[in-house]
């Protein structure tokens, strides 16, 4: 197991229990072998952030949630209809008008006909059916559609009506040209986790060594950006801006 804990003991609890929930031998040696990889850090954004990089390299059996998907997906809206687009196609964090991020197409998929049952919408407007135009779809006939099929309802109030619902799920794009560094400091512990593009590409005690992860390529991570989108943009975080060269983003 990989986790954080404030203190430690915590930690180690919850290996004891994890251990006998899989019916393994209690040994206090064993469990303190295990617990003995413990790392400080200064702060609450470095312990995500360095659990998650840890559960990628390690694939550790009870941290399913934050294994890497290279596959990750989210639906783009492209003149008002939406498209799903992956990591490996455009980069999320530069591109405007993404919504959501996605383990795979299946669940992008899924949640789009979700919002449809919730939100009155036509499978046909949203590209998920096919009909010749001005038939009426089968949820219309049902009363589950508000009619984009037949325009009883205009494409643009339809994607509009799409686009509202979406809104919550939108991606920030990277607010800043270049790399920046967050500083985080525990009494005589200070990290700088160096970020470009929602994702963590280093951290350092000083900003001179950080700077040297600044020209490292980023590549979007769905949990660095759940991580970090919030407390980035949020007031009284200490970030310092990298110096950008020309043509580097």
């Amino acid at each position: 197991r990989i986790g954080r804990n404030l203190d430690g003991c915590g930690f180690r609890h919850q290996l004891v229990v994890d251990r006998r929930s899989a019916g393994g031998v209690e040994d206090d040696d064993v469990v303190a072998a295990e617990a003995s990889g413990i790392h400080r850090t200064a702060g609450e954004i470095g312990a995500l952030l360095l659990e998650a990089r840890m559960v990628k390299q390690d694939f550790p059996l009870l941290n399913r949630r934050l294994r890497r998907n290279s596959r990750l997906c989210s639906i783009r809206l492209e003149k008002g209809r939406p498209e799903l687009v992956d990591c490996q196609t455009i980069d999320f964090s530069r591109h405007t008008d993404c919504f959501g991020l996605f383990r795979s197409r299946t669940a992008a998929l899924a949640h789009l006909v979700q919002l449809a049952d919730a939100q009155r919408l036509c499978l046909v407007r949203l590209g998920l059916e096919k009909l010749p135009k001005g038939r009426p779809c089968m949820r219309s006939v049902l009363g589950r559609c508000d009619g984009a099929c037949t325009e009883q309802e205009s494409a643009a109030v339809h994607d509009e009506r799409l686009r509202g619902a979406l809104s919550a799920m939108a991606v920030r794009c990277w607010p800043w040209a270049g790399a920046v560094a967050i500083t985080e400091t525990d009494g005589e512990l200070t990290e700088h986790h160096v970020i470009r593009n929602w994702c963590h590409l280093g951290t350092a005690p000083t900003l001179q060594e950080a700077s040297r992860f600044a020209a490292v390529r980023p590549e979007f991570d769905a949990d660095c950006y759940q991580i970090l989108c919030r407390p980035l943009l949020a007031v009284g975080v200490r970030v310092t801006e990298f110096a950008t060269s020309p043509g580097r983003r």
